[in-house]
């Protein structure tokens, strides 16, 4: 988020107006299925609301780093 405020991209506006949405890798990988939402659903349901804000797309930033680690 640094990176982005850096470059002049106002990230609160996005953040209220939906279209910018963080979750740690943790949660959306292993977390999320408990919620009932696995993180594709997730990622459908961003897609279908940056069509509804008149977005072109979907951007997904995801550290795969996160497999290596065993969950007891």
């Amino acid at each position: 988020m640094h990176n982005l405020r850096t470059i002049d991209i106002n990230i609160e506006k996005y953040k209220q107006e939906g279209s910018f949405v963080i979750v740690g890798s943790r949660k959306g990988y292993f977390s999320l299925k408990d919620e009932l939402v696995g993180i594709v659903i997730m990622v459908k349901m961003l897609l279908q609301r940056s069509h509804k804000l008149g977005k072109s797309g979907l951007t997904v930033f995801s550290d795969m780093g996160l497999f290596f680690y065993l969950i007891e």
